[in-house]
């Protein structure tokens, strides 16, 4: 297409899109009227394939693969006892916890002491989904003119690092 200077694929060798929202392609063209343009013009066939929510969907047997055997980690670059627990043939140990109640020593101890007998032992396995990091503050710099004088508030932990690229500029 006329203004357009690269079209390419970003999906790997076996062409497949693995997840909603997955990006296909690149363009790069000479303004932006042409590389919406240029991006219409792509077209896309498919194949439904069966798919998988959860951990625990995942481990059955009969549960759909997402990469083939050959591009999935090997059960040797973990330990045994990691395999095993993956593959779910063992159980993960339970995480021991002992809630104090004020007393002078409380949870301190061996978990074999812990266990006898003690009405503030919590004793269970435990699951958690997957978890992202996720900043509650908006991303944003705000910055305004008094006269002279700017000021610029902005979302950071490098305010230094803002502060020297902004007197560059």
């Amino acid at each position: 297409m006329s203004g357009v200077r690269a079209a390419i694929s970003l999906l790997g060798d076996d062409r497949m899109v693995r997840y909603v929202g997955q990006p296909i392609a690149a363009v790069a063209a000479k303004d932006r009227d042409t590389a919406v343009k240029a991006i219409a013009a792509i077209g896309v066939t498919s194949e439904r394939l069966p798919s998988v929510i959860g951990l625990d969907a995942a481990r059955k047997p009969d549960a759909p693969v997402v990469f083939e055997k050959s591009n999935r980690k090997k059960a040797g670059n973990v330990s045994e006892g990691t395999a095993r627990r993956l593959r779910g043939t063992e159980r993960p140990r339970p995480i021991l916890g002992l809630l104090a109640a004020g007393k002078k020593g409380a949870g301190t101890g061996l978990p074999a002491h812990a266990r006898r007998g003690n009405p503030l032992l919590v004793e269970e396995i435990f699951r958690t989904g997957t978890q992202q990091h996720a900043c509650l503050e908006p991303h944003a710099t705000v910055a305004r003119f008094d006269g002279d004088r700017l000021t610029v508030h902005v979302s950071t932990q490098a305010v230094f690092h803002v502060m020297e690229l902004l007197a560059k500029r």
